[in-house]
């Protein structure tokens, strides 16, 4: 068991990238801006857009702004990575290693799930608005 986290994938890359691996650059982009940063920052956007729309202010560049980010996060997709080694590594059994999920896995589950909640929610929301 070796006790991988997000942090620590992140931290890793981050230190390969100090240590002169160029490669890594793409890993840690993709990991660290893709994953775990877009879904993030597209959670802000929406409570701003919901506050825009609340006190009458402008709020349809926002709408577009969290569409764009909702397509590039890759939340769900690291989930499903995890889930499908996971899978893969229990029919390995005996000839491969072992892995299990732990509670950091089902947060990850709950976040990818409060975010694309939120995104439906805020987006038909105010599209119902929009066509009153």
């Amino acid at each position: 068991f070796a006790g991988i986290s997000l942090w620590r994938c992140v931290a890793s890359a981050t230190s390969w990238v100090a240590s002169g691996d160029l490669a890594s650059i793409l890993v840690l982009i993709i990991f660290s801006g893709f994953v775990l940063i877009a879904p993030l920052i597209n959670v802000v956007v929406l409570m701003v857009a919901a506050w825009q729309w609340h006190i009458g202010r402008p709020y349809k560049g926002l709408v577009g702004s969290s569409r764009v980010l909702k397509r590039i996060s890759m939340l769900d997709v690291c989930i499903v990575s995890i889930a499908l080694m996971r899978w893969c590594g229990a029919i390995s059994g005996p000839e491969g290693g072992h892995m299990e999920l732990q509670v950091g896995f089902l947060l990850l589950v709950a976040a990818e799930v409060l975010h694309s909640a939120t995104f439906y929610w805020v987006v038909n929301f105010v599209g119902m608005e929009q066509r009153r």
